[in-house]
């Protein structure tokens, strides 16, 4: 049996893009375009969606439970796949990150090769 409680999400975009820019107007920064919103906003507006609901403990969201076990296989799978995908890219931005950190550490060396043979 899978339990998917259904939240009201309408005005989250709205809102978060409220918040990005009064957080910039707080800053004293430039305040965003709205190409510029487009990147932060649909993951603002997912903390949005969260904090009303864990503010709320789920008490308006509408309980939907699947008893088809084919559903609740194809979920599981589902999952596995992503967090399988997600481990990826963490191993590759951790093989990315060694990459750059090697690089820098072949520049100084030779920086300071040339610093000893100059």
């Amino acid at each position: 049996i899978i339990s998917i409680t259904l939240w009201d999400e309408r005005y989250t975009s709205k809102e978060a893009a409220s918040r990005i820019q009064a957080e910039a107007i707080a800053r004293k920064s430039r305040i965003p375009s709205a190409s510029e919103l487009e990147t932060e906003l649909d993951a603002d507006a997912a903390c949005i969606i969260l904090e009303d609901y864990y503010k709320e403990l789920g008490e308006d969201g509408e309980l939907i439970v699947l008893e088809n076990e084919a559903v609740e296989r194809e979920c599981a799978e589902i999952y596995v796949r992503n967090m399988e995908l997600q481990e990826e890219r963490r191993r590759s931005m951790m093989e990315e990150r060694e990459k750059g950190r090697n690089a820098r550490q072949e520049m100084i060396a030779r920086a300071k090769a040339l610093e000893e043979s100059a």
